[in-house]
């Protein structure tokens, strides 16, 4: 299959207000801890995280069928977090909760408790799919299909 390239910005970061540049890098080293991971019974990997005192799981779970990736990020967020799902030259939202990245490279599905916090935009010529995670505890679950 074709490959599925990420942008390799950092996958969360906390931006100054929704129209912000993403990060390319890890400005807030100080503030930026990788505290390890763990293998669930199946040996998936859960990355662990903190970002300015939020605590962040990532975790990937293959798909039965070869044909994705399910990924899960528990936050407790101390201040508002942003996520960047996608990046990509195209994105279009789809009728049943699901966005086309980069005209069928490859598809991401969200659950209807995840599309309120969702925002397209234009950030230096690219378009990103964003998730924005409030204050307190929360679950995002999303799929990447290719």
């Amino acid at each position: 299959g074709t490959p599925i390239l990420f942008s390799g910005n950092p996958a969360i970061a906390i931006l100054e207000n929704e129209n912000s540049v993403w990060p390319d890098a890890i400005i807030d080293a100080d503030n930026y801890k990788q505290l390890g991971y763990e293998l669930d019974n199946d040996g998936n990997p859960s990355f662990l995280t903190e970002l300015h005192g939020s605590l962040i799981r990532s975790s990937f779970i293959p798909l039965d069928d070869s044909r994705g990736l399910r990924k899960v990020i528990s936050v407790e967020a101390k201040a508002t977090i942003w996520h960047k799902i996608a990046e990509g030259s195209t994105i279009e939202k789809l009728s049943n909760n699901s966005y086309l990245i980069d005209d069928k490279n490859y598809f991401v599905e969200l659950s209807e408790a995840n599309q309120q916090e969702l925002a397209i935009r234009t950030s230096e010529g690219k378009k990103e799919l964003l998730v924005k995670i409030p204050v307190g505890k929360k679950e995002i679950n999303y799929t990447i299909i290719w």
